[in-house]
């Protein structure tokens, strides 16, 4: 059984995972079988008393206090208009050279594993026993299988990733912190790249290589979620001078984001 909810987390999750458990999907070759909130809250107006101080605003019996430091999302809007909005906070957020963001707007599936969940087989959710209940988002492999995965897995493989993430390097595709590069308004996807160091399994003549991640968006309660990662860390160029592949399976209505 599964079950979507909207959890944020951030990026201070603990994590046990190495680098090279969350690299094994992308090493994979083959057809990509994969298919791909909180809202403001209001603020009583402050009144001011005849001396002009101003009153602190009454709170309802039994509402809570805020918890201290916490900040209540901005209210995003579900059209095309508040997409587009919402990617360009994101990219100016992740040019600093930091991906965390991407941990910051997942959403997990409740997911309880079946007996058929422990067999081997490529694309089979991350379960180590029958009936365990796990947190896990939709992670694909750019030609290559993919399956449900703990978040603390995913998490592990963003953090580990933006260790590697070299800002001092540029290619055809512009700089190496990483940036929103190219989107698919309709379905709501976008391509994130950068540049990193050379990943273990790879070879690469300058020591760097330039990744892709196509992140797949739902609007949920007034946000817009991660509700899908594909990694590609292999061929990431198909998703930035797309080939007919990716337009067909990925990102149809591929634009360049500017």
């Amino acid at each position: 059984m599964l079950i979507q909810r909207w959890r944020p987390l951030v990026a201070g999750v603990s994590i046990g995972v190495l680098l090279a458990s969350a690299m094994v999907f992308a090493a994979a070759c083959g057809d990509d079988d994969e298919e791909g909130a909180n809202t403001a809250t209001p603020t009583a107006p402050v009144t001011e008393t005849a001396t002009g101080a101003p009153e602190t605003p009454s709170r309802a019996p039994g509402t809570p206090s805020p918890a201290p430091g916490t900040l209540t999302p901005t209210p995003e809007a579900g059209n095309r208009e508040g997409f587009i909005a919402m990617l360009r906070t994101f990219d100016k957020e992740i040019s600093r050279g930091a991906i965390d963001p991407i941990i910051a707007r997942l959403r997990t599936e409740e997911y309880t594993c079946k007996a058929s969940d422990i067999e081997p087989g490529l694309g089979q959710p991350e379960c180590k026993t029958a009936g365990e209940v796990i947190q896990a988002v939709l992670v694909g492999n750019w030609r290559s299988e993919g399956g449900l995965r703990k978040v603390e897995t995913v998490v592990a493989q963003i953090q580990a990733l933006q260790k590697e993430v070299d800002t001092a390097k540029s290619d055809t595709w512009g700089a190496g912190a990483p940036m929103v590069y190219a989107i698919d308004a309709v379905e709501h996807k976008a391509a994130v790249t950068m540049i990193t160091k050379c990943l273990p399994q790879f070879q690469c003549p300058d020591g760097t290589m330039r990744v892709a991640l196509v992140l797949t968006f739902g609007f949920e309660g007034g946000r817009w979620a991660v509700t899908k990662l594909l990694n590609a860390y292999v061929l990431a160029e198909e998703f930035l001078e797309p080939s007919a592949e990716a337009k067909q399976i990925q990102m149809p209505n591929w634009e360049r984001f500017e």
